[in-house]
């Protein structure tokens, strides 16, 4: 257990602890999904915590022991790896500040599956399966709106 694995998840448990209360505050409908979301990151998180605990004080002196190139650095550890996700995940933001919700996720989940090596029909027919169903999910049958973005405000 690396102490910095451990004070992440406890700084993020404490955050999604403050949210938790927050979203408290909302209206009956409109603190649902967002209670949902909370909770099952924080069930998420309570499990990690529990087997980094798990792991014991065996696998703390074997990680101060050795460093990351002895360990073996693989291709999910590199900075790079770290800069292209934020970079996918910072176009999605983008995406959806400008063309909303409904536009941004499908072209983002096409674009992501094609760049991963797919055929353009997958590519398509997961993208457009995902529009339709969070057009119905949210906007018809939860009646929840979802963000236009900017351009079509």
């Amino acid at each position: 257990m690396r102490k910095s694995q451990l004070a992440f998840i406890v700084i993020f448990l404490c955050i999604l602890a403050m949210l938790f209360y927050v979203t408290l505050d909302y209206p009956w409908r409109a603190r649902n999904l967002p209670l949902l979301v909370i909770a099952v990151a924080m069930l998420i998180l309570v499990r990690e915590l529990l087997k980094e605990i798990s792991r014991g004080k065996g696998a703390v002196a074997a990680d101060a022991n050795i460093s990351l190139p002895e360990r073996g650095q693989t291709e999910a550890e590199s900075p790079l790896k770290y800069a292209v996700v934020f970079g996918w995940l910072s176009g999605l933001v983008l995406l959806i500040w400008i063309f909303g919700f409904l536009i941004a996720f499908p072209v983002y989940i096409f674009a992501y599956i094609k760049m991963n090596g797919e055929k353009w029909i997958w590519a398509f027919v997961v993208s457009v399966s995902f529009l339709i169903v969070v057009y119905f999910v949210f906007g018809v049958l939860l009646e929840i709106p979802l963000y236009g973005g900017l351009l079509f405000q």
